[in-house]
């Protein structure tokens, strides 16, 4: 049986692979401590990744190639930025639906301490986790609009309430802050709290993650906790529900329902205590019409319901917010706090923010990195915006794009493809899934991967 400390020990770190070895999905805790970033996952293998790894000693490579899967693997991974980092990991082969019993892909879970730089799994300190957001408070959340105000009284009131929580809004909005804030403000703050967001995972991958496996359930099956048992008496956060297959919907409903799970292959079921918090990028109104969520998890979920603004309906928040982290990143640096010139601070308000709070963030992170000054001016992040996906900075008319592309000396096709990837970039830079990305561009995530793969190929 495990302990309470391996049953607070969630997996840092996913990635889903296709039958070639490119990744598919992926979720990186501290992408800094692999000297990765998301424009460098998406289509690539992992041997492109890391120095001493090819395609006979990566463990997601060979669980392509012979079908070989390994638990608790202990390896050091060269990358390309010099460092040499270690982490264990499971890895699972993706099997075809077909009987032809061919490996369709593969899912890695990696564990490991970014803090300490050694083996860590199930022995991670509150002091060494490099993710602040872990220990977030409703206090901790920064904003003074009416709806903000409003979304940190009510959750204040439910932090100890065990009905199931549903938080829509757009992307960067700050759902799973909202989420971990009212874990942590409340009675299970010492339980675990669990991730995972349903975009992008095939439905039997994430079944299997949700529920776990039983040994028999198919071929070299091995036991594997879900999601769901370990966060018993904990938080579950399934963000982007509405992105799992309907199907798997189903089965989260009667879990929630019933109180319990039989995880794959087994044959009893567990009863479980999980407070359940989803999320969805979408509207009330997108998600009736769209058909994504089914309504009667709808409904379920929707015991207490939040709804985040854009950042862009916050007012004064956006200066808040942007201080904020302007301290953080001078922190972290050691250097003195920078501050925003005037035409910064009143380029930022009439902004329209379409990456939100993650957006400014990352914005505000970037342009700290490597800024010797104190002051922030315009030019420091004329070229950030002008390659975004949301328009052009200083709020240009149509004549100065066409000024722009005029001194640009290309031709049309080729401005507009520069154009076009380095939007793609930048939404990439600014979020952490494909499915993220691609509601900030405004195309699906099919599209989204189809670009991708072009553009790799064009770079080569």
């Amino acid at each position: 049986m495990k302990s309470k400390a391996d049953i607070q020990e969630n997996f840092q770190d996913i990635l889903l692979v296709d039958e070639e070895g490119k990744i598919e999905y992926f979720k990186i805790k501290a992408p800094d401590y692999f000297d990765l970033y998301p424009e460098d996952l998406i289509g690539k293998k992992i041997p492109q990744l890391y120095s001493n790894l090819d395609e006979e000693t990566s463990t997601l490579m060979r669980a392509i190639k012979y079908g070989e899967e390994k638990l608790d693997f202990a390896q050091e991974l060269y990358t390309m930025g010099g460092k040499v980092v270690t982490q264990r990991s499971d890895t699972f082969c993706v099997m075809d639906d077909s009987e032809t019993g061919k490996v369709a892909g593969a899912v890695e879970f990696a564990y490991y301490d970014p803090g300490k730089g050694v083996l860590s799994r199930g022995m991670q300190d509150e002091s060494s986790r490099s993710d602040a957001m872990e220990k977030v408070k409703l206090d901790d959340i920064i904003g003074q609009c009416h709806a903000i105000l409003n979304v940190k009284k009510k959750a204040a009131r439910i932090v100890d309430l065990q009905s199931p929580i549903l938080i829509t809004g757009h992307t960067g909005t700050g759902k799973e802050m909202l989420a971990r804030a009212i874990h942590n403000s409340g009675e299970r703050s010492k339980e675990p709290f669990i991730y995972l967001n349903c975009s992008a995972i095939p439905e039997n991958i994430l079944e299997a993650m949700l529920f776990g496996i039983k040994p028999g359930s198919f071929t070299d099956a091995v036991e594997k906790d879900g999601l769901f048992k370990m966060a018993d008496r904990g938080t579950l956060f399934l963000d982007e529900i509405d992105s799992a297959p309907l199907s798997v919907q189903g089965k989260i409903l009667k879990a929630i329902e019933d109180k319990r799970i039989r995880p794959i292959g087994g044959t009893e079921e567990i009863f479980l205590d999980v407070r359940i918090i989803a999320s969805c990028s979408r509207t009330l109104a997108e998600l009736m019409s769209s058909n994504t969520l089914r309504q009667d998890l709808y409904f379920r979920l929707a015991v207490l319901q939040f709804e985040l603004p854009p950042l862009r309906d916050r007012g004064d928040d956006i200066e808040l917010i942007a201080d904020h982290y302007l301290n953080v990143y001078a922190e972290g640096s050691g250097r003195p706090v920078k501050t925003l010139a005037p035409e910064v601070r009143d380029f930022f308000s009439r902004y329209s923010w379409p990456g939100n709070v993650r957006e400014l963030k990352n914005t505000i992170e970037g342009t700290c990195r490597g800024l010797r000054k104190d002051v922030i001016n315009m030019s420091d992040i004329r070229v950030r915006f002008s390659q975004s996906c949301s328009g052009p900075v200083d709020g240009k008319t149509a004549a100065a794009e066409w000024e722009d592309y005029q001194a640009s000396g290309m031709p049309l096709k080729q401005y507009l493809k520069e154009t076009e990837e380095g939007s793609i970039k930048e939404a990439m830079r600014q979020t952490s899934t494909m499915a993220e990305a691609a509601s900030i561009l405004g195309i699906s995530p099919q599209l989204l991967r189809h670009k991708l793969e072009k553009m790799q190929k064009s770079e080569k």
